[in-house]
Order: structure tokens, then C-alpha cells, then sequence
């Protein structure tokens, strides 16, 4: 499967099968999980593959990620577990995202805290969705379009949209010219269960989505972080960056 229809169309598993993965793919899919791009190289990671004892939904596998406590440590954990749960997607693995298993230690070796786990495994189920389908807000819903954007900025919209989020939130709201996004989050509405750690991890998650499908479909894009846009202050909204589609600015 193209790796931009596994960003829109992966789903998170509830149901998996017994089997076990063959050793040298564990070790595939261990190795790919630390070289992965970070947000940041200065936070010190860990990345462990356990296997459950206590079986969620029956997945016999956890990826779990532990970090040093640092400014942006959530997000850069966000980051990374997104591009190895598309990973495994396109390998034909399932997954599902899990906070805190209490199968997993909650510190490794060396101190670091566990941040975020992935349960996977081979699934039972359907491993990809009907995006019509899907539990998603529509584009009309988490966008504010300013003028009709080009392809390549649907394209990275449709990516943020589909990204997963603690509870479902789905807390991404954009501002859209034709070769622009403002990203932003919601401050407000969220769940009680929903700490503000987990939002972090979230913006992660779509921020992985943005640079996967840029890389995947060819769209040169620049970030760059407006101070006006922090300054302006919008009503529960908080500004994470602006991407630019160079690609289609260039048409």
C-alpha cells in the first residue's frame, strides 16, 4: 500500500490474532523505530518492544517509547510513534495507540519516562478503513479557508484530519489560504481524561502526518513559526506553526 493511503486509511485495531511476529521482523521494525526523523535531536529516547502479559484486545506486542522530560518531550514522542505506526501499517501490521499499559514499566533502564505505547500485532480485523466512513470532523468543520487552496495543501489537510488523537478529539484547527496552513489546537472542550501532556502528543502525531505526505507526494514545504499569529491570541486556539506548499506557489 502507498504510504499516503496509509496515513488516510489506517485505523486503530481492537481485535488481533495469537501469532506471533518472526524474531528478524521484530528486530526490522525495532531497528526502524530508532532511526526515525525526531523533532528534536537533543531529547535522549528509548524505544522497547515488549511483549504483552496482559494482552489488550489480544495484541501480543507493545512498542513502547520512554523519554527524558524536556521542552517539547511530548510532542517530539508524538512525532516519532506516528511514523512507526504508519510503518507497521504498510507492513500489514495493526496497532493501537495506548497511553500508559500497566503491563509496561513506567521508567527504563535509565530513568526515562515512559511517554506512549503501541500495542500491534497481525489483526483479526479490517486493517484499513472507508474513509467516508471514518469518526472524523469534515474539512469545513477544523478548517477557516481564506482563499481556495491548491492540491497539495488538501492533500496535507486531509492528513491532519485523518491523524488519531487521544479520545478522538480531534483537536486540529486550520487557517487555509491557496499554498498555507495555520495549524492550530484547541485550548478548551477537552475531556477530563484528556491531559494537556496527551494534546502534545497529538499535535506530534499531526505534525508527522504533514511531513510524511509532504515526502510521499512530492510537496516541497517550508515551516515557519508566525510570532503574530502567538500574539494574536485567537479564542481557545493555541498556534503550533504555518506550513507553506512551495509546490504550489510555484504554479
Amino acid at each position: 500500500m502507498d504510504l499516503y493511503d496509509a496515513i488516510i486509511r489506517r485505523q486503530s485495531i481492537r481485535k488481533f490474532e495469537e501469532r506471533s511476529i518472526p524474531q528478524d521482523v521484530l528486530n526490522t521494525i525495532l531497528d526502524y523505530a530508532k532511526n526515525v526523523e525526531r523533532l528534536d535531536d537533543s531529547i535522549e529516547i528509548g524505544i522497547e518492544i515488549v511483549e504483552c502479559k496482559r494482552r489488550l484486545f489480544g495484541a501480543p506486542y507493545y512498542l513502547v517509547l520512554f523519554s527524558e522530560k524536556k521542552d517539547g518531550y511530548e510532542r517530539n514522542a508524538g512525532y516519532i510513534m506516528q511514523q512507526i505506526a504508519i510503518y507497521l501499517t504498510v507492513m500489514g501490521v495493526g496497532t493501537c495507540y495506548q497511553a500508559k499499559p500497566s503491563s509496561v514499566s513506567k521508567r527504563d533502564p535509565k530513568g526515562r519516562k515512559r511517554i506512549i505505547s503501541l500495542a500491534f500485532g497481525y489483526t483479526k480485523e479490517e486493517l484499513f478503513r472507508d474513509v467516508l466512513t471514518a469518526s472524523r470532523l469534515t474539512q469545513p468543520d477544523i478548517c477557516k479557508f481564506r482563499e481556495e487552496p491548491g492540491a497539495n495543501i488538501y492533500k496535507i489537510i486531509e492528513a491532519v484530519r485523518m491523524a488519531p488523537s487521544s479520545y478522538n478529539i480531534q483537536p486540529w484547527r486550520m487557517i487555509v489560504s491557496k499554498d498555507t496552513i495555520h495549524l492550530f489546537v484547541t485550548k478548551t472542550k477537552i475531556p477530563f481524561l484528556v491531559k494537556q501532556e496527551y494534546n502534545e502528543i497529538n499535535i506530534g502525531v499531526a505534525l508527522a502526518n504533514i511531513m510524511m505526505t509532504a515526502d510521499n507526494q512530492w510537496i516541497d514545504i517550508k515551516k515557519k513559526y508566525i510570532q503574530a499569529l502567538e500574539d494574536k491570541k485567537y479564542k481557545n486556539l493555541k498556534y503550533i506553526v504555518s506550513i507553506k506548499s512551495v509546490t504550489d506557489n510555484n504554479i
